[in-house]
C-alpha cells in the first residue's frame, strides 16, 4: 500500500505532464492559424498588405480583411480560371450590357439632368466606395513602381480627355453621328496594334471583314447624319433690286466629328496605357483613374446647363454611382487582360445593348426603334465574339521540344546529356 508521502510526490509530476502537452496544443493550433492565416493571404494576392511580424497577436485578426473585398477578389478569381484567356472579352461583354442599362434607366427617370452632372455623381461616388475598399483592404493608393505609376496617371488623364470632347461632341452634333464616328477610332487601333512589331494582334482578312462588318452594321443602327446642316437665307433688297440669297454652312458639326475622333483615340490610348499595368492590382488603378475625374469634372460643368435634381433623383444617381465602380473595376481588369482591340469592341457591343435595351423599353435612344436595329444589334454581338475568336486563334503556345528526328528515328531529346552532344548528333548525319 503506497504511502500518502509517495502519493503527493506523483501529483507534481502527472501536473507537469498535462502542462507540457497542454503547451504543446496551444502551439499546434497557433501554428495551424498562422498556416490558415497565410494561405488566406495568398489567395488574396494583394502584395501591398502589411503584417506586422512583431506582434503575433496581429496574426489571428482575420476580420480586418474587408468582406466585400474578399468576395470582389475572389469571384473575380474564380470568374478568371473558368473562362481562361476569354475573360477579358466577357468583363467587357457585361460591363457593356451593364453600362447600356443605367444610361437608358438614366434617360427614362432622369431626362431633364445633363450627362455631365450624372458622371460627376457616379465618379464621385466610385472614388468614395473605390478609397473605402483600398483603406478597408490596406491597399496601396499608388503604385510603387515609379514608371506604372506614371502610366497609370496618364490613363486616367486620357480618359479624362475623352469623356470630356464626346460630351462636347454631341453638343455640335447628334448623339448617333458622334457615337458613330467615336467608334471609328477603332479601326485605327486595328490598323496600329497590327503593324506594330510586338504585338500579337495581328489581323488576318477574317478580322478585317468581321470589323469593317460591325462598323457597316453599327452605322444602319445609327444612320448618323455626316453631312453639315446648311441653310439658304434670302435677304430683302430694295424695290428695284432682286432679293439675294446667302448660304450658311453649319461649321459646328465638323468640330462635333473631329471632337468624337479625338474622343475616341484618346479612349483607345487609355486602354494601351492601362494594359501595361497588366501586373497591377486592378482596385488601386481604379482609384487613380477616379481620382483624376472626380475632381476636374466640375470645371467643365459650363458645357451642359446643370439642372438641380430632386431626392429621388439624387438617391438614384448615387445607386448608379455604386453599381458604376464595380463596372469600372472590371472594364480595367478587361484591359489589364487583352490587348486594345480586342477591349474596344465594347464600343460596338454597347451599341447593340443600347439598341436592345431601347426596343424592349420603348424608348426612342437612337431613333424609332424597329426589328430592323433588333437583327443588327444581334449581329453586332455575334461578330464580336468571332472577330474575339480569331484574335485568340492566332495566339499559339509553341508545344516543348520532346524529341529529334533525325534518319527517320525519332530520339527522345533526354538521350543527349547537352546541346553540344545534340549539335554534334545531328552533324553527324548530316555528313
Amino acid at each position: 500500500m503506497a504511502s500518502p508521502s509517495s502519493n503527493k510526490q506523483d501529483i507534481p509530476l502527472i501536473s507537469s505532464e498535462k502542462l507540457v502537452k497542454k503547451e504543446s496544443q496551444i502551439n499546434e493550433m497557433e501554428q495551424r492559424l498562422s498556416d490558415k492565416f497565410e494561405e488566406f493571404s495568398s489567395k488574396r494576392g494583394n502584395q501591398s498588405r502589411v503584417i506586422n511580424r512583431d506582434r503575433p497577436t496581429e496574426i489571428l485578426e482575420v476580420n480586418e480583411v474587408s468582406p466585400i473585398l474578399h468576395l470582389l477578389e475572389e469571384r473575380i478569381r474564380k470568374f478568371e480560371q473558368t473562362y481562361g484567356k476569354r475573360t477579358g472579352f466577357y468583363f467587357g461583354l457585361i460591363c457593356s450590357a451593364i453600362l447600356s442599362f443605367c444610361c437608358i434607366a438614366s434617360e427614362v427617370y432622369m431626362p431633364q439632368l445633363p450627362t455631365i452632372e450624372v458622371l460627376f455623381v457616379a465618379f464621385l461616388v466610385a472614388f468614395l466606395f473605390n478609397y473605402y475598399l483600398i483603406r478597408d483592404g490596406e491597399i496601396l493608393p499608388y503604385i510603387e513602381t515609379e514608371s506604372e505609376n506614371f502610366v497609370a496617371k496618364i490613363s486616367g488623364i486620357s480618359g479624362f480627355a475623352s469623356i470630356i470632347l464626346f460630351i462636347y461632341s454631341f453638343q455640335k452634333c447628334e448623339l448617333q453621328t458622334s457615337l458613330f464616328w467615336f467608334g471609328i477610332s477603332w479601326i485605327f487601333y486595328m490598323a496600329f496594334e497590327s503593324c506594330s512589331k510586338n504585338s500579337k494582334a495581328k489581323l488576318n482578312r477574317n478580322q478585317i471583314m468581321f470589323g469593317l462588318l460591325m462598323i457597316v452594321v453599327s452605322g444602319l443602327i445609327l444612320r448618323p447624319n455626316f453631312a453639315p446642316e446648311v441653310k439658304m437665307t434670302q435677304t430683302p433688297a430694295n424695290p428695284d433690286d432682286d432679293a439675294t440669297s446667302t448660304i450658311e454652312v453649319d461649321y459646328s458639326h465638323f468640330y462635333g466629328v473631329i471632337s468624337a475622333l479625338a474622343s475616341g483615340i484618346f479612349f483607345g490610348y487609355m486602354n494601351m496605357c492601362i494594359r501595361q499595368l497588366k501586373n497591377q492590382n486592378f482596385i488601386t488603378i481604379t482609384h487613380i483613374f477616379t481620382y483624376i475625374q472626380a475632381p476636374f469634372i466640375p470645371v467643365f460643368f459650363p458645357l451642359q446647363k446643370l439642372v438641380s435634381p430632386s431626392l429621388a433623383q439624387w438617391v438614384f444617381m448615387i445607386g448608379l454611382g455604386l453599381i458604376f465602380v464595380f463596372v469600372l473595376q472590371l472594364y480595367i481588369r478587361s484591359c489589364q487582360l487583352e490587348n486594345t482591340t480586342k477591349s474596344l469592341l465594347t464600343i460596338p457591343q454597347f451599341i447593340a445593348f443600347i439598341t436592345i435595351f431601347s426596343l424592349l423599353l420603348g424608348i426612342n435612344t437612337f431613333g424609332e426603334p424597329d426589328i430592323i436595329k433588333l437583327v443588327c444589334a444581334l449581329v453586332i454581338l455575334g461578330l464580336s465574339f468571332k472577330f474575339s475568336t480569331e484574335i485568340d486563334s492566332e495566339i499559339k503556345e509553341v508545344a516543348p521540344l520532346t524529341q529529334v528526328t533525325t534518319k527517320g528515328q525519332d530520339i527522345p531529346l533526354e538521350t543527349f546529356k547537352d546541346n553540344t552532344t545534340l549539335n554534334q548528333k545531328l552533324l553527324d548525319d548530316q555528313n
